[in-house]
C-alpha cells in the first residue's frame, strides 16, 4: 500500500515527497525496535521509527516511536490496535504532487 509523506520529521532518511511503500499488518508481533511503521492518531497517519517496545503487567504492547528528524520521542505511545504496517521501501519525489494538493486544500 503506498503512502505519500507529507511532513519532514523523517527527513535524515525518507524525505517530504516520497511515496513508501506499506506493508500491512495483521498482528504487531513482528514490528522490532528500528522498524518505520506507519500507524493512525486520530485522522491523521503517522510514519515513525520504533525506538523502543515496551509490554506491560497485562502483557499489552506499546510502541515508543521517534520522527528520525526529530530530536525528541513522539509525546504518546503507539498501541497495537493504532498500526497500520511497516514501511518496506520508499520511492523519492514521487507523492509530491499529492503532497502540494493537500497543502494547497488543507493548509
Amino acid at each position: 500500500m503506498p503512502a505519500a509523506v507529507a511532513s519532514p520529521s523523517m527527513k535524515s532518511t525518507i524525505d517530504k515527497g516520497s511515496v513508501v511503500i506499506i506493508k500491512k499488518l495483521t498482528t504487531a508481533d513482528v514490528i522490532k525496535v528500528g522498524d518505520v511503521v506507519q500507524y493512525k492518531k486520530e485522522d491523521v497517519t503517522i510514519l515513525h521509527r520504533v525506538i523502543e517496545i515496551r509490554v506491560d503487567a497485562i502483557g499489552a504492547t506499546t510502541f515508543i516511536t521517534k520522527g528520525d528528524d526529530n530530536p525528541l520521542p513522539d509525546f504518546e505511545p503507539v498501541y497495537e490496535g493504532q498500526i497500520i504496517g511497516v514501511a518496506q521501501f520508499a520511492i523519492p519525489y514521487l507523492g509530491l504532487p499529492s503532497v502540494w494538493f493537500r497543502e494547497l486544500i488543507y493548509d
